[in-house]
């Protein structure tokens, strides 16, 4: 089982990994530049509430890649985001309660827990997804495969690109 200081560690870089850095910015000439624009492009996305095919289109203009490539980007990285937030609203709340039976020197919360889902909605869904889907572990430790989570940013990039999974907590109790 991972520490308290590593599960922190991993929440950590959920939340600092750049945007669009594997997919978007292969082989385009200026990557900063590309980065800075695409962070624009998806603030504007956010605030506008489009849906994944606007974002494709965003994506497709500043980083000048194909539309199919732009989707899977779009894709992939909304997992990712969607891992990043669910992460830090368990982790917010495991590390409150933590701290704080810590300081009061009372009893340590459980750690939590969550379930990976693959919801077939892929047409062509991985089999090594389709294998993790109702699998249960602690948050931070690996599922298999090298994903802690989907969209998971240190993760190869064929376990990550394109993937529609997405994980649920565990209510203890």
């Amino acid at each position: 089982m991972i520490t308290v200081r590593e599960l922190r560690a991993f929440r950590d870089e959920m939340l600092s990994e750049d945007p669009f850095s594997q997919l978007a910015l292969h082989e385009v000439s200026d990557p900063a530049h590309v980065r800075k624009q695409l962070e624009l492009e998806l603030t504007k996305h956010l605030r506008a509430k489009e849906g994944i095919d606007k974002l494709a289109e965003r994506i497709q203009n500043v980083a000048g890649i194909n539309a199919n490539r732009a989707k899977t980007t779009a894709r992939t990285e909304k997992t990712r985001a969607q891992s990043g937030g669910r992460l830090e609203s368990i982790l917010g709340r495991y590390f409150a309660a933590y701290d704080k039976a810590s300081k009061n020197h009372k009893k340590r919360p459980p750690r939590p827990r969550w379930t990976w889902i693959e919801p077939m909605a892929a047409k062509q869904p991985r089999h090594d997804h389709i294998s993790l889907s109702g699998k249960t572990v602690y948050v931070g430790e690996e599922f298999g495969f090298g994903l802690r989570c989907p969209g998971d940013p240190k993760a190869p990039i064929q376990q990550t690109a394109n993937c529609h999974c997405y994980t649920r907590e565990v209510k203890e109790g």
